[in-house]
């Protein structure tokens, strides 16, 4: 227990190692939502939430964590988000609870932008999902932050699970689901995991919810009603209309979706994904490339792919270059100095707002060629790339814009029969990282283009 909570007389000192809603509302000053208190008094040693978007879910682990490590001297807290700056931000909050309170304020030992250590010997670390960063822990509590959007189980199974095994820890996975897939969805299988304690809590209250948490006060009238206060159910309207009902589903209503949905699932994004691959800005003359590249309109981005292809077909991405509310002039140079500095045998662009970009880059002597996006030749183009996958024969880095995109992107049946390929509607959510990876690996399809082999040769000395 830290000494400045120490100075409070025994009773309430009693009473705030115990209760962390308490703790919460006598230091912190922040009342819970019944939810929020249902997870904060929890004794369970295995967690599992899942929860619909802007519930406050990341606001109550954040003061458990807190409880946690400063009720328990000499702990150390381990929280695992997908990436680094996720789990900078997590941190900054449980900082800005501290600093919030006066009591807290003083008992920081040290602080770094990953780690906090309290005068009572306990630390917080808080670090990305990578097996490398986690081995050599002995963690008394580790929370996963998101945890249906990591790649791969490997991090889990091959790194928290034993180190829990040894120092008998507790464990809470929080976030909003991602397809019926991986470690999280499986800890609401009670069949794998009877051991978890569970709950799924959507942004709206539904029959199911009434029926589970009536002990906690509510009853039939909330049906409908928006489970966090904070939200208006007019806010929760506005989001559903601006996407489509599966996203709202399981973004909003925290349901678990069929893989199926999506044309790229899970297991095949990441049976690709080659973490070794980093960002190449320079080619190897004895290499051939190509680029696919998409342009981006009003409110999209313009990303460059460019991939290697080797002697045994296998495609690799080994640059990734995104311009956002950039003029095309600049892309066009960038693109240009591209040709420089690889040796790139094809350009496939499409023509949608790329045909005056496709001539300026023609007339400089490039092999660009504009590829129409109609119904038919994207089902080629990803049908194409599906296949290079499923052969294990494209390796993609880990780039967290490119795997979520592909993973959203799905095909539909139109009410002609064709396939349409499409991301999910509504803000924030995009092809061009998809799209653009789609037209280079499709350039690799036939080969090179003789015609442009001398100038290859000639900007390559």
């Amino acid at each position: 227990m830290s000494k400045d909570i120490e100075k409070l007389n025994k009773e309430i000192l009693v009473r705030l190692a115990k209760d962390p809603v308490f703790f919460c509302q006598k230091v912190l000053n922040f009342k819970p939502y019944w939810y929020q208190k249902m997870i904060l008094q929890s004794k369970s040693r295995k967690i599992a939430l899942c929860t619909g978007r802007q519930i406050g879910k990341t606001t109550a682990l954040a003061k458990k964590v807190l409880h946690f490590a400063y009720t328990r001297a000499n702990s150390l807290v381990l929280i695992i988000s997908p990436s680094q700056r996720q789990s900078i931000e997590f941190l900054r909050r449980i900082k800005n609870d501290i600093n919030s309170s006066e009591l807290l304020r003083a008992s920081i030992v040290r602080e770094t932008q990953t780690e906090l250590e309290i005068r009572n010997g306990s630390r917080i670390i808080s670090v990305p999902a990578s097996t490398d960063t986690i081995r050599g822990y002995s963690p008394d509590l580790v929370c996963i932050d998101e945890a249906a959007h990591f790649v791969s189980d490997e991090v889990y199974y091959e790194a928290v699970r034993p180190m829990l095994m040894h120092t008998k820890g507790s464990l809470i996975l929080i976030s909003t689901p991602k397809g019926k897939r991986g470690f999280f969805y499986e800890a609401f299988d009670k069949s794998k995991n009877p051991d978890f304690e569970t709950h799924i809590l959507p942004a709206i209250v539904t029959p199911e919810v009434v029926e589970k948490y009536k002990d906690w006060g509510l009853t039939k009238k909330d049906i409908g009603k928006p489970i966090c206060p904070d939200i208006s159910l007019q806010d929760l309207e506005a989001e559903k209309k601006a996407m489509d009902s599966l996203t709202f589903m399981q973004e909003y209503m925290a349901k678990f979706l069929d893989e199926s949905l999506s044309f790229f699932p899970y297991e095949l994004i990441s049976s690709c994904v080659d973490k070794r691959l980093g960002d190449s800005e320079y080619g190897l003359p004895n290499k051939k490339y190509f680029v696919g590249v998409d342009w981006g309109r009003k409110n999209d981005s313009t990303v460059i792919t460019v991939v290697e292809r080797d002697e045994d077909n296998i495609v690799k991405v080994v640059h990734i270059k995104e311009f956002s509310k950039i003029s095309y002039e600049v892309v066009l140079d960038y693109i240009i100095n591209l040709f420089r500095r690889f040796p790139i045998l094809k350009l496939f662009s499409d023509t949608g707002s790329g045909l005056s970009q496709i001539d300026r880059l023609k007339r400089e002597g490039l092999p660009v060629f504009g590829i129409d996006m109609s119904l038919k030749r994207k089902a080629d183009m990803f049908t194409y790339l599906r296949m290079k996958m499923e052969r294990g024969e494209l390796k993609i880095p880990h780039n967290l814009k490119l795997i979520d995109q592909l993973h959203q992107f799905r095909q539909e049946i139109t009410e002609l029969g064709n396939v349409r390929f499409k991301h999910p509607e509504g803000r924030g959510y995009h092809d061009d990282y998809v799209d653009s990876l789609a037209l280079a690996v499709y350039a690799t399809k036939t080969g090179y283009v003789k015609p442009f082999v001398r100038k290859v040769k000639k900007l390559f000395g």
